[in-house]
């Protein structure tokens, strides 16, 4: 089953055009949170294809979804910092693009992983998978703890479960820190 994550309203539209068109069964995994614009009107988009939104040397921060506003956010941080980091939407979630992810992994030696879905079999430990068996590197991840959710106002639940631009930040600063002790 092809898995689509849309991170706004353009993405939105290219994944149920995409549905229709598709061969095979495809899930569309939404919010109804209220996203930020992240793409034009008339961006390309290809199944199993991630978009790098944001060139960088220093680590990569890969998400899916309602994170890649917060990714972005993130990024913004990051700069004011000089830090570079490298941005990926992560529009398909299944298949994922092993080689997009492969490529950051080893040009940047740093990786985080940003859903607004269970850490413990998400696209976090998927993509940990592909990046251990091919390109090992410090890695950070955020994502819901295997907990039971409340009930509450979206803003709220998601600062609660840290499902923010800030805690995304200090898991970059951890995932940097990280990459500045292994010695190669």
């Amino acid at each position: 089953m092809t898995i689509l994550v849309p991170c706004d309203r353009v993405s939105m539209h290219w994944a149920v055009q995409a549905a229709v068109e598709w061969t095979g069964p495809v899930f569309i995994r939404s919010s109804r949170y209220a996203m930020p614009e992240v793409y034009e009107d008339g961006t390309s988009f290809e199944v199993g294809k991630a978009n790098v939104l944001r060139e960088g040397k220093d680590l990569t921060i890969v998400a899916c979804g309602l994170m890649v506003g917060c990714a972005l956010d993130a990024w913004a941080m990051l700069r004011e910092e000089g830090i570079e980091a490298r941005v990926i939407d992560l529009h398909t979630i299944r298949p994922l693009d092993r080689d997009t992810l492969i490529q950051a992994a080893r040009e940047t030696g740093a990786l985080v992983v940003a859903e607004e879905h269970l850490l413990h079999g998400g696209v976090g430990a998927n993509v940990a998978r592909i990046v251990a068996e091919e390109a090992p590197c410090p890695m950070r991840f955020v994502g819901l703890a295997d907990v039971y959710p409340d009930s509450a106002d979206a803003d709220d639940l998601l600062r609660e479960y840290g499902l923010t631009s800030e805690v995304l930040f200090e898991k970059c600063h951890e995932v940097l820190e990280l990459k500045g002790r292994i010695v190669t």
